[in-house]
């Protein structure tokens, strides 16, 4: 076993002392690497489990967790592990260390990378696919067996359908405390086969306002709708979703994914790995040649996350956000994608929009 722990500057060579073993038990062995190193020589690791994963989405992507760390990981400590089977990776839990101050006393504990400042959703661990049970009782022995340097784990924003919840949960069996609450909705459409079919179901009175705010916008302006998934167009695009978040929340507070000096360099950097990787979608609704509203999000197989969004306040009056969202649906029906997740929030027009 290697006791030692290393902080290791930024993403130099990988060397055996970045890591230790932490538990083993016949073919499992679990590694713990708490080294920006550790992290950022991981990526190929990290990317071929997550492409034989069942829990796939943007949130548990080796590019989103890095740059997490890198930009919001200040005065906090890595805490990974690896689990491997017969020295294979299986799995993997992104977690790190916080300090929290309640009532005068300093606690530690163990967190997902990514839980707070950039609204990731549906984190967990990550395992590959059929290796979910033997991942988290692997994770939940060591958690039982070696704990050091921590006083609770508080694994925020888990997916509500994680495969390994339940498994975790079982920790309370074994004299744990072990608290579940409830967190904030995140509401989706399962998308129909036609636009026609989509409108259907929705209610009476939202099916009439989405066809008459469309309808009134084409009739009295030129109404152009385009989609991004290139790179190029991509870092330029991103430009103006920036600027159109600004406008809407700069004055007013509210959001500040696009405004904080320490979130905007993240998602610049996400925008660009995500293009890379054919994952990043933006789309811009352009009234009379003017761009009045745009909205990100990221595309895995036949799903799509709608992460953020920006229009110009001034065109409020004219629900540009409604048509751009209603054209995105259309557009997301006619690619054949088979879920739209608005993520977490309960915005009222997320629900104008889920429910039948």
């Amino acid at each position: 076993m290697i006791s030692k722990e290393i902080a290791a500057p930024l993403a130099p060579p990988l060397e055996k002392d970045l890591m230790e073993i932490v538990f083993s038990d016949r073919s499992i062995t679990v590694e713990r690497i708490c080294s920006d190193a550790g992290l950022f020589e991981s990526k190929a690791d990290w990317e071929r489990l997550f492409a034989r994963s069942s829990a796939q989405n943007p949130f548990l992507t080796w590019e989103w967790m890095a740059a997490w760390w890198r930009h919001l990981g200040a005065g906090r400590k890595l805490h990974l592990l690896f689990v491997r089977r017969d020295g294979e990776l299986i799995g993997i839990a992104p977690l790190y260390l916080r300090k929290i101050r309640q009532g005068g006393v300093s606690f530690y504990a163990l967190s997902f990378l990514g839980d707070e400042g950039v609204g990731s959703d549906h984190l967990d661990l990550l395992s590959r696919s059929g290796c979910e049970d033997d991942v988290a009782e692997a994770i939940a022995q060591t958690w039982r067996e070696e704990r050091r340097g921590w006083d609770f784990i508080a694994l925020r924003h888990l997916a509500e359908d994680s495969p390994h919840a339940a498994r975790l949960l079982r920790l309370s069996e074994q004299g744990w405390r072990v608290r579940r609450q409830a967190g904030e909705v995140c509401p989706y459409l399962g998308l129909a086969p036609t636009w026609e079919a989509f409108l259907d179901r929705l209610s009476a009175s939202m099916r009439y306002t989405v066809r008459r705010k469309i309808r009134t916008l084409e009739k009295e302006h030129r109404v152009e709708f385009t989609a991004i998934a290139e790179l190029n167009e991509g870092r330029s695009g991103m430009e103006r979703l920036i600027a159109l978040h600004q406008k809407r929340w700069g004055d007013r507070g509210g959001s500040e994914a696009f405004i904080d000096e320490v979130k905007l360099p993240f998602h610049r950097e996400t925008a660009e790995a995500f293009f890379q990787k054919g994952m990043a979608r933006l789309f811009f609704l352009k009234v009379d040649g003017e761009t009045v509203a745009a909205l990100y999000g990221f595309l895995l197989g036949r799903r799509f996350f709608y992460y953020q969004a920006g229009f110009d306040p001034a065109w409020k009056g004219k629900s540009v956000g409604m048509v751009l969202m209603a054209k995105c649906i259309e557009n997301a029906v006619a690619q054949g994608w088979s879920e739209f997740d608005f993520l977490r929030g309960p915005e009222a027009y997320k629900s104008h929009w889920t429910s039948d």
